[in-house]
């Protein structure tokens, strides 16, 4: 399966200024879409609705857990997901918690705007080199005909 571009980012935060920082970092991505949601269950529902590849989560949100959330999105959806999180509570539980469920990066608050583009723009490669690569595979698939 190949990535439509721009790519797709659920950012969950209750905080709407920590939301509006994080939808700031994605407008400096050409290649990013953002969808911001303060409700993490929403979010879970558009996620899976949509196929989003990236998102960027708080962890203490009422309803949902962040931490909770990546593991729903683990447990129910059939593509990859790089999940990103921003928390200023984190411990080392929830750390390890995070990475085993496929975390690719945890970022501690109070996070600045560069540190947030940095990290989507690492998503962003990954998923180009993704592309390219399953672009090689058919190319000589169909050569091999």
């Amino acid at each position: 399966m190949k990535y439509e571009f721009p790519l797709k980012v659920a950012i969950i935060d209750d905080e709407p200024d920590i939301t509006e920082l994080y939808v700031m970092a994605c407008e400096r991505l050409p290649d990013l879409e953002p969808l911001a949601f303060s409700d993490p269950l929403r979010a879970l529902e558009e996620i899976g609705k949509n196929k989003i590849p990236i998102v960027l989560t708080d962890i203490d949100m009422p309803l949902l857990k962040g931490d909770d959330l990546i593991k729903k999105c683990v447990e129910n959806f059939d593509w990859s997901i790089d999940f990103y999180v921003c928390t200023a509570l984190i411990n080392m539980t929830v750390a390890h918690r995070c990475f085993r469920l496929g975390a690719r990066q945890i970022l501690i608050k109070p996070v600045g705007l560069n540190l947030v583009t940095e990290a989507l723009m690492k998503a962003v490669d990954r998923y180009k080199v993704w592309n390219n690569t399953i672009s090689q595979i058919l190319d000589r698939r169909s050569a091999a005909r």
